[in-house]
């Protein structure tokens, strides 16, 4: 097993972006990380004991991780991006133009 595929980098990992979904929320304590450090503590001897593939367990952890990385940029985006309607000139000024500006009367 690599170091990169370790279970130590895969909890790191999924800690890190537990974190920071839930940066207010105290990740010793989270149900998620509990649970996790729980297995891991099981299969300290093997990931094998009840897996059936080699290194199911590491794979499982970093499908998890890659989720939990995906979720977070995905939020990131949503926070940039999902304003709602813009204003005609704000919408202008995203593509570099500038309305005319308004005469009065």
């Amino acid at each position: 097993m690599s170091v990169a595929n370790s279970p130590l980098t895969v909890i790191r990992r999924i800690s890190h972006y537990l974190r920071k979904l839930n940066p207010s929320e105290n990740i010793t304590t989270n149900a998620a990380v509990q649970s996790i450090l729980a297995e891991t503590r099981k299969h300290d001897v093997t990931d094998e004991r009840t897996c059936r593939a080699k290194e199911e367990m590491v794979f499982m952890g970093e499908t998890y991780a890659i989720y939990l990385e995906s979720v977070a940029n995905y939020r990131e985006l949503a926070e940039i991006y999902n304003k709602g309607e813009a204003t005609v000139e704000e919408a202008a000024a995203k593509v570099g133009l500038r309305l005319p500006e308004k005469v009065n009367p």
